[in-house]
C-alpha cells in the first residue's frame, strides 16, 4: 500500500537540489537527497540516505489544479499554490522519514503547505519533525 504526502508551493519556481539539501541540513535532519535530483524533470523513485541507511521515495511534480479540486481542505488553505510535489512511500518507515524531512524543508524554507490526505491533515512544521523522529525510530 502506497502512502502519499503532497507539498503545495506558493511559487512555480522549484528549489534546486542543492538549495533543498541545505534546507534539510538547516533543520538538522540526517537525510541526504539523491545527488542527481533535478526538479522539475524528476519523477519516480529517488534514492536518499537517512541516518546512514539507503532509502528513498517516489516523487512527482504537477500543477496543483487536480489536488485542489480533489481535496476541499486544500482549496481553503492553498488556493494560491503554483506547484505540487507528491511524495509516495510504501511500508518502509525510513522512506517515510525521508518524506517528512524533505517536506519539512519545503514548508520551512519555501512556505509550502504539506498535506497528508489519508488523515485530511495539513502538517504544522513541528508535527513533520515529530513524525520524522517516529518514522526513524519505528
Amino acid at each position: 500500500m502506497a502512502l502519499e504526502l503532497h507539498a503545495l508551493l506558493p511559487t512555480s519556481t522549484l528549489p534546486q537540489r542543492q538549495q533543498w539539501q541545505a534546507a534539510i541540513d538547516d533543520l538538522q535532519f540526517p537525510v541526504t537527497l539523491d545527488p542527481a535530483l533535478d526538479l522539475p524533470d524528476t519523477t519516480g523513485f529517488r534514492p536518499c540516505v537517512v541516518a546512514g541507511w539507503n532509502s528513498g521515495f517516489e516523487i512527482q511534480i504537477d500543477s496543483p489544479v487536480d489536488l485542489l479540486a480533489a481535496y476541499p481542505t486544500l482549496r481553503a488553505q492553498a488556493s494560491n499554490s503554483s506547484a505540487a510535489i507528491t511524495f509516495r512511500w510504501g511500508g518502509d518507515l525510513r522512506e517515510c522519514a525521508c518524506v517528512m524531512a524533505a517536506a519539512a524543508a519545503l514548508v520551512n524554507k519555501w512556505g509550502a503547505l504539506a498535506y497528508y490526505p489519508a488523515d485530511d491533515l495539513v502538517y504544522e512544521p513541528e508535527a513533520l519533525k515529530r513524525d520524522f523522529q517516529e518514522c526513524l525510530s519505528g
